[in-house]
């Protein structure tokens, strides 16, 4: 039996963590946006977005992590941190129709951003970027 949106919301210290439990599948409709704010998204479950289902905004001021056993697959990721704060990806994930920077960094690792055809990244301002080392 498949269960929606049952993820878990755990806070040690100054970081908090998301973590969707293998089994969940979390569903977005009607382009909602869902702020993790200062927090580390785990995905062991499912997030399999299409176009026009919503966004996946990491914002705040501490460097989070996107990692977990499944790829998720983002509608819209949207980076908003502040300062030098970045996201590190420690897993494959793929985007349905956009990457909108607002400021911040994603850090790539060794991992993969994969964008489906005719998609785009877009820059609000200048402070932006994506790494790989």
């Amino acid at each position: 039996m498949d269960r929606f949106f049952t993820g878990s919301s755990e806070h040690s210290g100054a970081q908090s963590n998301f973590s969707v439990a293998a089994g969940t599948i979390i569903k977005t409709t009607q382009g909602v946006t869902v702020n993790l704010q200062d927090m580390d998204l785990r995905m062991d479950g499912t997030l399999n977005q299409a176009a026009g289902e919503g966004t996946f905004k990491f914002s705040g001021s501490q460097n989070n992590n996107l990692s977990g056993n499944n790829a998720a697959a983002f509608d819209i990721l949207e980076i908003a941190k502040t300062g030098s704060a970045k996201i590190l990806l420690q897993q494959n994930s793929g985007i349905v129709s956009s990457v909108n920077f607002t400021s911040g960094l994603i850090d790539l690792g060794n991992f993969h951003l994969l964008l489906q055809p005719e998609r785009h990244v877009a820059f609000s301002i200048f402070e932006f970027g994506i790494k790989q080392f």
